[in-house]
């Protein structure tokens, strides 16, 4: 028990969860879709729904298939209600934008990250200091 009743680490875990969720705008799709920070059990539960892999399918193929039954299983509408149900895999495959669908993929692994530089000139001066980086 601790005798000062500060929070605990995993206490501090779950509270900054529900700030980390990031929001991604698909102009083509008038959507916005928001992706709360990637779990082991949310990919260990899709993994589970998918099984093993058929020998006949490409490696490359399954693991397009497991990311985006991932989204759908993640993707949540502002509200945080499910953007979509495991049965929108196939037609999200068939019908959308492998480019977009790409793009949230990153989104959805990138959510809970903190933000990171997207340029060099942003990331000067924030970066740490180490051997391979200290000028001569």
């Amino acid at each position: 028990m601790n005798p000062d009743r500060s929070p605990r680490p995993i206490d501090r875990i779950r509270a900054a969860q529900r700030n980390l969720r990031k929001s991604h705008t698909v102009k083509e799709w008038d959507m916005t879709l928001y992706f709360p920070p990637m779990t082991y059990a949310a990919r260990n539960a899709v993994a589970a729904h998918m099984g093993e892999k058929p020998k006949d399918v490409p490696s490359e193929v399954w693991k397009r298939r497991e990311w985006v039954t991932l989204l759908v299983s993640v993707a949540e509408l502002e509200d945080g209600t499910k953007a979509f149900d495991l049965g929108d895999v196939d037609l999200l495959i068939e019908t959308a934008s492998s480019a977009i669908l790409d793009q949230l993929v990153g989104v959805m692994f990138l959510a809970g990250v903190p933000d990171m530089p997207q340029t060099v000139e942003e990331g000067k001066g924030g970066s740490e200091t180490t051997p391979s980086s200290t000028p001569e």
